[in-house]
């Protein structure tokens, strides 16, 4: 009497997993360069942008604040490093702003093209409509260094440099 209600069972799961199958045909799977792809941003190649911030550079300071055009945020990034950074995004009356508070004693690390940037209290970022220049400004103690053609280095207590666009 076992064996008989051992196999009942056995063709019942048999049968419920044979009826829970569908009438469709399975989709057939698009090669990968046939899937959708995201929509681009808008294409910050075409957008003007200072050439001097392709040339390699260094800056530290306490505080540094870097302002321009539509498209800013797409030539930095910014590391975030655990609870040593705190970040807030917000809009402003002025644009879009990004600001990164160092905690702890730890600082702030970024970098604007080939600029490295090092900011050991606060470093903020405006994205202003309708700008015409990009504007970098450091306070406190401020260390620059410039190259690699003929470097240069200064130190101070601020520093400010405006970049205009190239007209497209």
């Amino acid at each position: 009497m076992q064996r008989p209600l051992s196999f009942l069972c056995v063709s019942w799961i048999a049968l419920c997993a044979a009826g829970c199958g569908t009438t469709e045909p399975r989709p057939v799977p698009q090669p990968v360069e046939a899937r959708s792809k995201p929509a681009p941003a808008a294409d910050s190649a075409k957008r003007p942008w200072p050439t001097e911030l392709a040339a390699e550079a260094l800056l530290i300071g306490d505080v540094i604040e870097i302002e321009g055009p539509e498209g800013l945020i797409e030539h930095l990034a910014v590391r975030q490093e655990g609870q040593d950074v705190e970040y807030k995004a917000e809009t402003t009356a002025d644009g879009f702003l990004q600001t990164w508070n160092a905690k702890g004693g730890a600082e702030v690390r970024g970098q604007l093209d080939n600029c490295v940037l090092a900011a050991l209290q606060r470093l903020s970022a405006l994205e202003r409509p309708g700008a015409t220049s990009v504007e970098i400004r450091a306070t406190g103690a401020v260390f620059k260094r410039r190259g690699p053609q003929g470097w240069t280095e200064a130190r101070g207590t601020q520093w400010k440099v405006s970049y205009s666009l190239p007209r497209p």
